[in-house]
């Protein structure tokens, strides 16, 4: 079996990606393709989380930061064996910018090395990053590397026997059918009378809010990156800011929330990672926030004025 899995940042990508690969992997060898080529102490620190989440579950670790479809995989047509490629998202980087080079057409062969590679090996699951919903207006070169990894997601999701994107830590299956019951803890934690609502901006979360919860203004607090929350109210929304304020005056986030309570945020998890350190900081915050919240809350997400219920 062929799985991409997508999604923003910090939103449970790769701990879903190992849990698969070892789930695919029972009775044989698991592989860990790296792809990341680092550049400072941060790319470092990234490095050193990865290897110690997967320290106990048997990866054999293959360096391979270009040129995938020859990265040597022992026993590679082994049914019982499995590799993980973490991730797209470096790896297409790697090529576009070799040795600080613009390379135009990466992508092309990027994703073309990707199907080669799926299909030397028999269970392979492939982890991506969804950079593309934001209305920030980027350089041509950024852009091109933008629908270069739309392109190798394109076409890898093609190929594969399952597609899921990761949203908030819970895995929303896009193809194929694939048993998710066991690939996560939720079914171990007790849900409480917590709504979370998520959705980019202006997708209509706290009008369907107002309308499903009978919500006047009153009831209503909008977090501000310069002001503390307001819990005592029934509704909270941006609570992205809210994280903002948090992470600004080195304060603990809550995650004790009254039972009824609604919760509002956007979608700040996708598109081009900031240049400002602060707010990589605050984007990876929130996802790791928003998915301990969606673990004890019902989640709804918004698109287009329509509400998908998650869980």
């Amino acid at each position: 079996m062929n799985i991409l899995i997508t999604g923003g940042v910090k939103n449970g990508k790769s701990h879903l990606a190992q849990s698969l690969c070892c789930s695919l992997s029972l009775h044989g060898r698991r592989f860990y393709v790296a792809t990341m080529l680092p550049t400072d102490s941060e790319d470092l620190k990234r490095i050193e989380r990865h290897v110690y989440d997967r320290k106990d579950l048997g990866f054999e670790t293959v360096e391979c930061a270009i040129n995938i479809q020859n990265a040597v995989i022992p026993d590679m047509q082994d049914i019982q064996n499995c590799v993980l490629v973490d991730s797209l998202t470096a790896l297409l980087a790697n090529e576009m910018f070799l040795n600080g080079t613009y390379i135009e057409d990466a992508s092309d062969k990027v994703s073309k090395d990707l199907v080669s590679f799926m299909h030397s090996v028999k269970n392979a699951v492939f982890v991506s990053d969804g950079i593309y919903s934001d209305s920030i207006q980027y350089d041509d070169i950024t852009d091109s590397y933008r629908a270069g990894l739309a392109l190798c997601e394109k076409v890898l999701a093609a190929e594969c026997d399952c597609v899921i994107e990761m949203f908030c830590g819970l895995p929303i299956v896009h193809k194929g059918n694939i048993d998710m019951h066991n690939m996560t803890d939720d079914k171990l934690l007790i849900k409480k009378d917590v709504n979370l609502i998520i959705g980019g901006a202006y997708q209509g979360k706290t009008l369907y809010a107002k309308q499903k919860f009978s919500l006047n203004e009153d009831e209503i607090f909008v977090c501000r990156k310069d002001v503390p929350c307001d819990f005592s109210k029934k509704c909270i929304t941006h609570i992205e800011n809210y994280v903002w304020y948090c992470l600004k005056n080195n304060l603990p986030l809550t995650h004790d929330f009254s039972e009824g309570t609604i919760i509002i945020a956007d979608d700040v998890f996708c598109g081009i990672v900031p240049m400002d350190s602060f707010e990589r900081k605050w984007r990876e915050s929130c996802g790791t926030y928003l998915q301990a919240l969606a673990k004890i809350s019902h989640v709804t997400r918004i698109i287009c004025g329509i509400a998908q219920v998650v869980q």
